[in-house]
């Protein structure tokens, strides 16, 4: 390693608070989707999902993903990084921006807490930290 250089894979890499959400939500993948759901142990829903992983870093976000939209700063999309909450159909579902044109999210009945592309519209994106 020359320079200033310092990667992921350097001993002295802190990674951003982004990015320590995003290694947390990671450890729900596979959790099932169900409406109303706000925990590992019942499910989640998606704003249900992103309220409890910001839970644990001392971050009290509204339940609805409406109300999730008011929080933090408005970021352009151009410009998200990974931790940022991302918004879609208006405002009606959230998840997470893990990056490399990626997003975490709790989907719908019948599947799982789940890592897609970005494939769909961002309404908006807000950054909490």
């Amino acid at each position: 390693v020359s320079g200033d250089y310092v990667s992921n894979y350097h001993p002295s890499y802190q990674p951003s608070t982004g990015e320590k959400v995003v290694n947390y939500a990671k450890n729900f993948v596979g959790i099932p989707y169900v409406y109303g759901g706000n925990s590992p142990s019942e499910g989640f829903d998606c704003s249900g999902f992103v309220k409890y992983v910001f839970k644990n870093f001392g971050v009290n976000l509204p339940r609805t993903s409406y109300s999730q939209m008011n929080v933090g700063t408005p970021v352009a999309i151009e410009d998200i990084q990974p931790g940022d909450v991302l918004f879609f159909r208006g405002g009606g579902h959230v998840g997470f921006y893990v990056g490399d044109g990626n997003y975490l999210h709790a989907p719908q009945s019948g599947r799982t807490v789940s890592i897609d592309p970005l494939t769909r519209d961002i309404y908006c994106a807000r950054r909490v930290f």
